[in-house]
């Protein structure tokens, strides 16, 4: 057959200026896919819309010819082959789709991407191959590096057909490539050589030490923002920046440069996770910190591309292959949830993912109201295929090229997309598998138009205001929030509606005609569903009786034993007036009582939720019992002991994914690692870059009063430990439109140890990692990156570091 001819556009712009010339390229394709993606892997990779990108068709037997207009040399890829084209090249080419080695070129510009083909992998660790070279010994792994790149190096020195401008990038990704493999020992080194953790930390610590010089000459020359260009530099750019300060005006500029990329690439990344659309039109503030208008034009596309596809619209159709090699569409499961699990078999995260994905698939294998999907995006099917056989996979397993799934927006995997039955998007970046969240998603989804519960109210007052109004908000169907209202007629009311399963509603009877919570409001917690319930009472909703069910009679009784405590508070609160406020004996006199009160409080708590398992009102209990602070020691056992009807409501469920990631940042843990821009939102910090020493992770808000009380106690002793290993790390969880309070707190309250935000408020992914619910909160991380200890405030602080940190 003929070849297509196609001309470019998008990608490889039309440029009407004299200096652009046109670039031909022709020659076959190998590969199973009959297109190809011509990929711009520049630093504006991950900066482009879908409608910026180009997909080439070929014939059947893999022939194309293209001829397109490029304006200046840069970077490409196709498959695994990357290709740099410059003006005015003619390339006769016979691409192997995953083997860049069996890749050939001919004509004018062959000479540079003949050398490409011997690039290494940044993802598998450059010059560690994946692993394949790693060696036992510290000394021995520095020198198997630094031959590899010498060899390169040699490689290029005698290259000839190539510009200077090209000889000066590939010298930078040979020095990038070190330092990509240095910074990769650590990963490659713990795996493939099956060291214990004693002896793992020891061969870390030995290689740091040996390598640290290489890594800092090669830092200091590599301050150049051309290199941008170069996908390992990017990669490493943070390395680059931190700790850096540019000598010549040039190397400031680079830096500044440099520093906008990571902030535009970190924003996109944190759009590319994110689902509701109400929140993406809030980085626009953030968007306008990128000084560079290039990378700041390319991320608010990217901001506008988001806003036009995800959550709630339908979802776009696609064709993949199934394990028996038939062509599927994703519109066929139309009418039933989709379960989407996108994985590669080089992804190591999504193979540690897989055990949850399928025991998920098992957990709802009987319901046939939801389909789970395995879809790899491996370039090769072979790949896919042995993976399959050896986990012996059974399903709906299939493959796709990840160019057919541009309006998913696949930057990262593993990556999860749930689909409902009217093949709307339900969660465009939804949870791992392995998350909790999801079983809470998929059982909202699966309740819709399922179980609904009618209920009634019915009431009456024998004493009450006639212009009153008597407001009932809950939760309906699809997670949608009512407020009703009816007007008191001869005190007598009437509500009706359908809820999902038994759940907790809030009354309030108004005596201004409109709905307003405030501190003396006269409000009551009901439970909906299932049962017609009465109300009773002379002139008040909070003293009235409830009757009907058990769900509201137990919560009734357990109300009036509340009421002389919570009166108790009350009178305390009260007591507090300005003269009193002064007096500290008084103040800890009250301090006591409400203390007294608290305890009082959560016994009763605790004996109703021991009392009534099967209760929906228990969860409730449960929660206020736990309070912003959990401890998961106390509140565990009594989750556990609720049946598992209480478990399985949305608000059990949500709880079991509090305890999740409680357990998980609980003393002796792990400290989750996260990255956030810091507060000149032009470095990305992580955690884990204080690994080595001891880190007081402190969660706070220029807003939050206690927080900025206890500053003055954290900075003495920030003075008194910072030279003996002790940092800290500041996570604000300032909102988007608070970015000048935050910057101001940070001055007036004399902070000086870093501080990160991504001024997102408790929606931040720090805030979320670590169940941050109320601040001020902390947790103080040993060298090794162990939660050692939390909440430490005065001088419980300092206790606590005198204890971990050598005088």
């Amino acid at each position: 057959m003929k070849p297509v001819n196609i001309l470019l556009s998008g990608l490889l712009m039309f440029s009407m200026f004299a200096s652009a010339q046109q670039v031909v390229i022709s020659g076959k394709f190998r590969s199973v896919q009959k297109d190809f993606n011509i990929e711009d892997i520049s630093a504006f990779q991950y900066l482009k819309t879908r409608d910026e990108k180009l997909i080439v068709k070929t014939d059947t037997g893999g022939n194309f010819s293209i001829r397109f207009i490029l304006a200046k040399p840069g970077y490409y890829r196709i498959g695994r082959n990357i290709l740099y084209l410059s003006p005015g090249n003619k390339l006769e080419i016979d691409i192997n789709h995953l083997s860049p080695e069996k890749s050939a070129f001919k004509g004018r510009g062959s000479e540079a991407n003949n050398f490409l083909k011997a690039t290494p992998f940044p993802k598998g660790g450059s010059y560690l191959e994946s692993g394949r070279n790693i060696n036992a010994d510290p000394a021995t792994q520095l020198k198997l590096i630094l031959s590899a790149a010498a060899l390169r190096a040699e490689q290029l020195k005698y290259l000839k057909g190539v510009s200077d401008t090209f000889r000066i990038l590939e010298a930078a990704r040979i020095k990038s490539d070190v330092i990509n493999s240095i910074s990769s020992v650590r990963y490659y080194a713990q795996r493939k050589l099956n060291l214990s953790p004693d002896s793992a930390r020891n061969y870390i610590r030995r290689f740091e030490y040996l390598s640290a010089p290489t890594i800092n000459k090669y830092k200091t020359s590599l301050i150049d923002a051309r290199f941008l260009q170069l996908v390992v530099f990017r990669d490493i750019a943070s390395q680059i920046l931190k700790s850096q300060k540019g000598k010549t005006k040039v190397q400031q500029q680079s830096l500044s440069r440099i520093s906008d990329w990571l902030t535009a690439d970190s924003l996109v990344k944190l759009m590319a996770g994110m689902e509701d659309k109400s929140k993406i039109k809030t980085f626009s503030s953030q968007l306008n910190t990128i000084k560079s208008p290039d990378f700041r034009k390319a991320a608010f596309k990217i901001r506008e591309s988001k806003l036009r596809y995800g959550n709630g619209d339908l979802a776009r159709d696609f064709r993949a292959t199934d394990m028996n090699g038939k062509l599927v569409r994703l519109a066929d499961l139309k009418g039933k949830i989709i379960f989407i699990d996108l994985w590669a078999t080089w992804c190591g995260p999504c193979l540690a993912e897989m055990p949850a994905f399928e025991k998920l698939k098992a957990q709802y294998s009987d319901n046939d109201r939801i389909v789970f999907i395995s879809l790899s995006i491996d370039e090769l099917e072979e790949s896919w295929r042995k993976n399959l056989k050896q986990r012996n996979a059974s399903g709906l397993q299939w493959h796709i090229s990840r160019s057919e799934l541009m309006d998913y927006q696949i930057i990262n995997i593993p990556r999860t997309i749930i689909i409902d039955e009217n093949f709307k998007i339900a969660n465009f970046q939804a949870p791992v598998p392995s998350s909790k969240e999801n079983i809470v998603l998929l059982q909202k989804l699966l309740k819709t138009g399922q179980g609904d519960e009618k209920f009634s109210i019915n009431g009456k007052f024998s004493d009450a205001d006639p212009s009153g109004i008597l407001f009932l908000s809950y939760q309906g169907k699809n997670g949608a929030n009512i407020r009703d209202s009816v007007p008191l007629d001869k005190g007598t009311f009437h509500f009706e509606g359908t809820v999902e399963g038994v759940q907790q509603a809030h009354l309030l009877l108004s005596h201004a005609g409109v709905y307003a919570v405030k501190k003396n409001s006269d409000l009551s917690d009901i439970y909906i569903g299932r049962k017609n319930l009465m109300i009773a009472g002379k002139d008040s909703i909070a003293t009235a009786m409830i009757s009907g069910d058990r769900e509201n009679e137990s919560y009734q009784k357990l109300r009036d034993e509340l009421a002389p405590l919570q009166k108790g508070q009350r009178a305390l609160l009260n007591s507090l007036t300005p003269d009193n406020r002064k007096d500290s004996v008084f103040i800890r006199k009250v301090k006591q009582k409400n203390q007294d009160f608290i305890i009082k409080q959560k016994s009763l708590e605790r004996a109703f939720i021991l009392s009534n398992p099967d209760l929906v009102a228990s969860i409730y209990i449960l929660r206020s019992y736990a309070g912003p602070l959990i401890d998961v020691a106390d509140v565990g056992p009594l989750y556990k002991g609720l049946s598992a009807r209480v478990q399985n409501t949305d608000e059990g469920l949500e709880f079991a994914k509090a305890i999740e990631v409680l357990t998980a940042t609980s003393v002796g843990q792990q400290a989750p690692d996260f990255t956030l821009p810091d507060s000149s939102f032009g470095k990305q910090v992580s955690l884990s870059d204080f690994r080595g020493k001891y880190v007081l992770l402190d969660f706070w808000a220029s807003w939050c009063a206690p927080c900025r009380a206890e500053n003055p106690n954290i900075i003495v002793q920030y003075k008194k430990y910072k030279e003996k290993n002790f940092e800290i790390l500041g996570v604000s969880l300032d909102a988007s439109n608070s970015r000048a309070a935050w910057l101001k707190a940070i001055k007036d309250d004399d902070i000086s140890w870093t501080n990160v935000s991504s001024l997102n408020g408790f929606e931040s992914i720090a805030a979320k990692l670590y169940h941050i619910e109320a601040i001020p909160q902390n947790f103080l991380i040993d060298p090794s990156g162990k939660i050692v200890a939390k909440n430490l405030r005065g001088e419980s602080l300092n206790n606590i570091l005198k204890q971990f940190i050598s005088q």
